[in-house]
């Protein structure tokens, strides 16, 4: 009987002669944007670790450089 192929499995059943070339990779735009504060956009319902269990293997993290530290 062969496994089911799911979103967390998905990458495991591929042959080992495909290339990147030929897959379509499933991703996430914003990717740490779960969490945006208040005026900011809001692209994702579920944290990094939530998006990796369910099978992306994509992400799009955006990094903001700031010289003051603000409490939340």
């Amino acid at each position: 009987m062969d496994e089911k192929i799911t979103t967390e499995n998905w990458i495991s059943n591929l042959e080992g002669s495909v290339t990147l070339d030929k897959l379509s990779i499933p991703g996430t735009h914003d990717s740490g944007a779960s969490k945006a504060r208040k005026g900011q956009a809001h692209n994702q319902n579920f944290d990094i670790i939530t998006q990796l269990n369910d099978g992306i293997r994509f992400l799009d993290i955006r990094v903001k450089y700031e010289t003051q530290i603000s409490e939340n």
